[in-house]
């Protein structure tokens, strides 16, 4: 896979999310946060378990991820899933799904501060992009965030430490489908338990949200974090979080057709701006980051650092 094919990869797992986020809200009418994300992660594993077996024999010389490693993605993964699902109780899909693109904000913060590695102009310049279009998209004014659009914050955050740990763990160990399928077990078996033990909970309410279960298992988290994390292997994890920013358009979109949802001019031009900076580093020459001398490194995130040859890449 070409770093080319690789954003395009990011950019329909983008896509696949944003359509994904009308899914989301309404299928807080019937189960929890936790339920559903538990629901959603085990169906979305079942959907990749058989490549497991021919990522198995493919890569047989790829080194297996430790446990530690693979518990500390799917803790992540999952207080990512269940705090922006928790989120859209109380914000509208519009506004959800431009507020978690600010994870194009932390991510290189996190990198830099794990990693040292220095964003070019390119990045930095659509982070811009994306910080005003993001403001816009709130109509020009924060007076009036909720509950939900804090959340989303948050989601932002965690998704960003994710988003860093993941890149190291695929480029260092190799191993997509399996560290994609043991972040779905894990987030899935933690979030239901939780989900049977603290929310309302029966099989008239299972049945009532199984459409929006299966679409959000099979599409936004099976197909959607395969194509993620597949492509992780061959772009940054700045760049990625750049990209997948366009699930903010994408959303919109969705909401606007299928919930009423409507934008003003000046969240037009602030969903323009967005889309137009994720653009600019998919298609930018060499946006990756150049790591710092100044200072060593700060975290090692409990194993060894990758060594690739050619340009580093942002983990």
């Amino acid at each position: 896979m070409t770093r080319l094919s690789a954003n395009a990869s990011l950019l329909l797992a983008a896509a696949l999310w944003g359509f994904g986020n009308v899914c989301q809200k309404t299928v807080l009418e019937d189960l929890g946060p936790f339920t559903t994300v538990g629901f959603r992660c085990l169906i979305g594993l079942l959907i990749i378990l058989p490549l497991l077996s021919q990522e198995r024999i493919a890569r047989q010389r790829s080194s297996r991820p430790s446990l530690k490693l693979l518990a500390l993605i799917s803790l992540l993964f999952a207080g990512g899933m269940v705090t922006q699902q928790a989120s859209f109780g109380s914000t509208t899909v519009t506004n959800g799904s431009f507020l978690i693109t600010t994870t194009t904000v932390f991510t290189p913060l996190v990198a830099w501060l794990l990693h040292r590695l220095w964003p070019s102009p390119v990045i930095w310049m659509a982070i811009v992009g994306c910080l005003i279009g993001t403001f816009l998209m709130a109509g020009g004014q924060w007076s009036s965030v909720a509950t939900g659009d804090i959340l989303c914050l948050i989601s932002a955050m965690i998704y960003s430490v994710w988003f860093v740990v993941l890149g190291d763990a695929v480029i260092r160990h190799g191993r997509p489908i399996l560290i994609t399928v043991s972040q779905f077990l894990g987030a899935g078996l933690l979030c239901l338990a939780t989900g049977l033990a603290l929310e309302a909970f029966d099989m008239a309410r299972l049945m009532a949200a199984l459409p929006e279960l299966i679409l959000l298992g099979v599409v936004s988290t099976g197909l959607a974090f395969v194509l993620q994390t597949i492509a992780q292997q061959h772009t940054s994890a700045t760049e990625a979080a750049i990209i997948a920013s366009a699930e903010g358009l994408f959303g919109t979109l969705a909401a606007m057709v299928l919930l009423g949802e409507r934008l003003s001019q000046t969240s037009i031009f602030g969903a323009a701006l967005i889309m137009s900076a994720v653009l600019a580093v998919a298609l930018s020459p060499n946006p990756m980051p150049r790591r710092l001398t100044l200072a060593p490194r700060t975290a090692n995130l409990g194993h060894a650092s990758p060594v690739r040859r050619g340009p580093t890449k942002s983990l």
